[in-house]
């Protein structure tokens, strides 16, 4: 088990230092609105309600084996609370316009705690 978290949490990083090479990384708080999947919520961003996508992390969807759990699961984690979102790149947003970030609650980094509970899988991006 501890084993499996240190190489979880060694992908996660990993992932962030290639991902983003030339990076600025900046935090804010946010309360989530609403969950929307295993790997994406909703907040109000700018004056906006705005989708916020996991950075270097992907879950099932909604509809697919794994994908009910994998949303209850980021619910009972952040659902309704305030979280703190880091923007690790330079690039804020994906090409759905959802904003990209590593997202923490109490000091928790939630992508590695759906990583180590099975219910998201380190992102691949599409070649």
């Amino acid at each position: 088990m501890v084993l499996g978290m240190k190489r979880t949490a060694l992908a996660i990083v990993l992932l962030f230092l290639a991902g983003c090479a030339a990076r600025e990384i900046t935090a804010r708080r946010f309360r989530v609105l609403r969950v929307v999947d295993g790997d994406t919520f909703k907040v109000m961003y700018d004056g906006e309600e705005t989708s916020v996508r996991f950075f270097g992390i992907d879950a099932p969807e909604r509809r697919v084996p794994g994908g009910p759990e994998a949303t209850a699961a980021l619910r009972g984690m952040i659902g309704g609370r305030v979280v703190r979102l880091e923007f690790p790149c330079k690039r804020k947003r994906d090409n759905f316009g959802r904003l990209l970030c590593n997202v923490y609650i109490d000091g928790r980094d939630v992508g590695a705690s759906m990583l180590a509970s099975g219910n998201a899988t380190v992102y691949e991006p599409r070649r």
